[in-house]
């Protein structure tokens, strides 16, 4: 696992404001089952406050799975009470399945200001390291 790349992730990619003692304590998983959803590539836990799911649906359209990953990564935040829950979904479909996937957040995440999605490409998270 590759802290500094995490923190940098965490912090200038998604917009992280945590103070720095927050990163002392990461922590990795990768290729987790989420039922309805497939596989969560990785699940990246900061500090015990702040969870990161980065998800590549096999088909982004799919809100079924979309919803599914959503309300796990919530469902885990507020049993553990963690801070805040991001949503990383990596997709090649650019603006389409941008525009469906912030409908189905909205949808599931309410007013809940502590939900967060973030939508990239293949090649913008290939520059990202976390191994």
């Amino acid at each position: 696992m590759n802290k500094e790349g995490i923190e940098f992730f965490a912090r200038e990619i998604l917009g992280c404001g945590c103070e720095p003692e927050v990163f002392q304590l990461i922590e990795k998983e990768d290729n987790l089952l989420i039922p309805g959803a497939g596989i969560l590539k990785h699940k990246i836990l900061i500090g015990k406050r702040l969870l990161i799911y980065i998800y590549e649906p096999a088909s982004p359209e799919d809100e079924e799975k979309l919803g599914a990953v959503i309300r796990a990564g919530i469902a885990e935040r507020d049993t553990n009470n963690y801070n805040r829950f991001r949503l990383t979904l990596v997709s090649s479909t650019g603006e389409a399945v941008t525009e469906k996937a912030a409908a189905v957040m909205d949808r599931i995440k309410g007013e809940d200001p502590k939900v967060h999605l973030h939508v990239f490409t293949p090649a913008d998270m290939s520059k990202v390291v976390l191994d």
